[in-house]
Parts: structure tokens; C-alpha cells; sequence
């Protein structure tokens, strides 16, 4: 036999409304078995109290740098998941990732940013689902597999290079890079480092996401960029914000299925 959520979530709405006299005198009675049925056999119960603390501790949001956010941005981000600065780069990206994975059991990785492209217009928001690592490893015998994540737009595509691409980039590497929906310099490494982390080191699989907000069509500098994202961030901080409560909807139904399971 089992309780359900409701009757669980009806048991404790009750309780908690009485004072502290009457609960002295609402367990020692009739309800006292009830009582402790639900909370010692109901994981849903347990669910149901630490809800919210649980699920905010499950999602780790990946940025290159504060800026993308900005300071009240990543404040606010903060407050349903925990939030890392991995730095610009490949090496970098995955060193950072693999740490914050070590720290904590995470069921989503959500790395959101800027990114650049040839294909979309500036102010676009992209959810690749295809990462593939660029500049020899593209096309030669240093070719690596492309990752995908687990959440993300069917066939829209991300190239992770190095190097900035820019109005100074060889022509050959923007048409490589135009071979992609975007192009930006984190999201192969982290893609890598949290299959890495699961496959090598054990760790727990999470849900990996990916979000790109394009701010160039690699037509201007570095320099640029920084004037750039301050028109572009509140757009990016919104859109990073509702990709963070689709994967906290994804992630507590999967806490109440595998719940469920325990019974």
C-alpha cells in the first residue's frame, strides 16, 4: 500500500497549523501511527519538507566570466543553483568544470554564455545540442567526435576554439567556423569534462545543457565584446534564468520518480 503525496502534504498542512499545545496532544494520539507511517515510509514526505533547499543544490550554472552575467545577475542566479566562473578557454573550461563537479552531486550542468556567429543574427538565443571541438581537431587526423548534451535543439551546432574569431581571423577558419550555428571558446571542454568525470573518475552522470546568446558575427574585437554584453546581458541573465527553472521542473521530477522507486 502506498501514501500518496497529497495525503503526506495534507498530514504535515495539518500539523504545522496547530499550536504548540495541541501538537503536544495531536501525536500521542489516534494520528500518532499515521504520523509516523508517512514520515518513516514516505520518501515523497521528505521530499516535500526539503523540496526546495534539495533542488537548488542540484543545478551547476557554468560562465566564462562574471561579466557575461554581471554582478546582480549572477546574485540572482545564484539563488536557485550554484554558480561557477570557469575562465576563457579550453583548458581552462575543463579544469574548472571537473572541480565543480568533485565538490558537489549535481543533476544538471548548464554552461551559459556569449557566443559568436556566422549564420545567426546578434541577440540570438541558441541551445546547442551538438558540441564539437575546433582548431586542429577539426578536419585532420587529430579529428575528435563531436559531444552532444542531453538537453538542447536538435542539429544546432557549437565549434570550441582557442582563439577569438574575429574580422582578422584567416579566411579558412571562418569558413570552418561558419560550418557551425556558433562558435565560442568553453563549451567543447565542459561538454568533455562531465562525461570525463563520470566515465573516468565515477562520478554520477548529470544532464548537460548548453545556452548561447550570440553577440557578434565575428565582426568586431575582445574589446568590443565588453561593450557589447552590456546592452546584450539582460537578455542573456532572462534566458539563463528560464533555462534554469526548466531543468529544476526536469530534475524534481526526477527526484520524485526515483523517490518513488525506494518503496
Amino acid at each position: 500500500m502506498k501514501t500518496s503525496f497529497n495525503s503526506s502534504k495534507s498530514c504535515f498542512s495539518a500539523f504545522s497549523q496547530l499550536d504548540e499545545n495541541q501538537r503536544v496532544t495531536f501525536l500521542p494520539l489516534k494520528h500518532l501511527t499515521l504520523f509516523l507511517y508517512i514520515t518513516l515510509l514516505s520518501p515523497k514526505f521528505f521530499v516535500y519538507l526539503s523540496y526546495k533547499d534539495y533542488s537548488m543544490k542540484k543545478i551547476l550554472l557554468l560562465a566564462a566570466l562574471e561579466d557575461e552575467f554581471g554582478a546582480e545577475g549572477a546574485r540572482r542566479l545564484s539563488e536557485s543553483c550554484d554558480v561557477r566562473f570557469t575562465g576563457v578557454g579550453k583548458l581552462r573550461a575543463f579544469e574548472a568544470t571537473l572541480k565543480a563537479l568533485s565538490g558537489g552531486d549535481y543533476d544538471a550542468v548548464l554552461n551559459a554564455g556569449t557566443c559568436g556567429s556566422l549564420r545567426h543574427a546578434t541577440g540570438t538565443v541558441l541551445r546547442p545540442s551538438v558540441i564539437v571541438q575546433g582548431d586542429i581537431y577539426v578536419d585532420s587526423i587529430f579529428a575528435t567526435p563531436p559531444e552532444f548534451a542531453a538537453r538542447g535543439d536538435e542539429g544546432v551546432s557549437i565549434v570550441s576554439s582557442d582563439d577569438f574569431i574575429g574580422p582578422d581571423t584567416a579566411a579558412e577558419r571562418r569558413a570552418s567556423a561558419g560550418r557551425y550555428d556558433c562558435f565560442d571558446m568553453e563549451s567543447y571542454a565542459i561538454a568533455r569534462a562531465v562525461r570525463f568525470y563520470a566515465d573516468e573518475l565515477g562520478g554520477r552522470l548529470p544532464v548537460s545543457a548548453f545556452l548561447k546568446l550570440v553577440s557578434d558575427n565575428a565582426d568586431g574585437d575582445a574589446g568590443e565584446w565588453s561593450v557589447r554584453i552590456e546592452r546584450l546581458r539582460p537578455a542573456l541573465v532572462a534566458a539563463t534564468e528560464e533555462a534554469v527553472k526548466e531543468l529544476l521542473s526536469t530534475t524534481a521530477n526526477r527526484i520524485l520518480i526515483e523517490t518513488d522507486d525506494l518503496r
